[in-house]
């Protein structure tokens, strides 16, 4: 769990006014992998690390319920759309991740269709129907993704993975991403050193990125969107998961968003 679901709850509650439109300035919220760690010590009722479906609905309420009882200053069990209003206004000065200017200008661009430099109920609305089929759309691919992972290593076909089958399976990613970097040193390591340099590493990305458009960019407009990204999606399961399952892992730790651990990943990614 990670800043994530603090942006879903926001929505299911106050709408895109509160934390998704954050202004810079101001107090900061929490860290990702602070908050993730508090979420796990307050609702990982079996331990295990992670949180199911029963406890993230725990927590969302949970979370729910402390957002209103800030916002009904006037102790009536109920928000007023005064108190609504008078506690986004509250929620808006705070800084509740870095690139909080970047996402407003970002959610504007895409859905302040009358151009007023606001987004209107309507607006909203759209912008959260969208947000929410992005998500699921992630949501499905996670899930086939390890639907993918199953069938290759699950040998013993019982549907969850013994510690020899995890072995087994780390093993293998661990040779396709030797595999892939080793590709990427005889490809772009042009002074032989036996390392990407920060110029190699630039090269071996847009090289890479212009591979994947060339391969799936069905239209030729030049960018992956819907189906084609779907499909190179795909691709990467079947031929790099090892991309995936980092970028997964930095997600879970609440590096993925733009502005988070970036720069530690593209050093990572670089050397292969």
């Amino acid at each position: 769990m990670n800043k994530t679901i603090v942006i879903t709850m926001s929505f299911a509650l106050f709408g895109l006014s509160g934390l998704a439109l954050s202004k810079p300035g101001g107090k900061r919220c929490h860290k990702g992998a602070e908050f993730r760690k508090e979420m796990l010590e307050k609702f990982d009722a079996d331990g295990n690390g992670e949180l199911s479906e029963d406890e993230r609905k725990a927590a969302k309420e949970a979370w729910k319920e402390k957002m209103k009882k800030k916002a009904d200053t006037d102790g009536d069990g109920e928000v007023s759309d005064e108190e609504r209003k008078a506690f986004r206004k509250k929620m808006g000065k705070r800084r509740c991740h870095k690139g909080g200017e970047k996402m407003k200008k970002r959610l504007l661009e895409k859905y302040d269709a009358d151009g007023d430099g606001e987004l209107s109920d309507d607006e909203k609305k759209t912008a959260k129907e969208a947000w929410k089929k992005k998500h699921q759309e992630r949501k499905e691919k996670r899930a086939k993704m390890k639907k993918l992972f199953m069938e290759k290593h699950d040998t013993d076909g019982d549907g969850k993975l013994s510690d020899d089958e995890k072995v087994a399976m780390k093993e293998k990613v661990k040779a396709a991403r030797e595999a892939f970097k080793a590709e990427m040193l005889k490809k772009y390591d042009n002074d032989g050193d036996g390392k990407l340099s920060g110029e190699e590493r630039k090269l071996a990305h847009e090289a890479e990125k212009q591979d994947m458009i060339d391969k799936f960019d069905a239209d030729g407009s030049g960018e992956l969107e819907g189906e084609e990204r779907k499909q190179a999606g795909e691709w990467m399961m079947e031929n790099r998961p090892f991309h995936l399952m980092r970028r997964g892992k930095s997600c879970r730790k609440g590096g993925c968003h733009k502005g988070g651990k970036k720069g530690k990943r593209k050093g990572k990614r670089g050397e292969g």
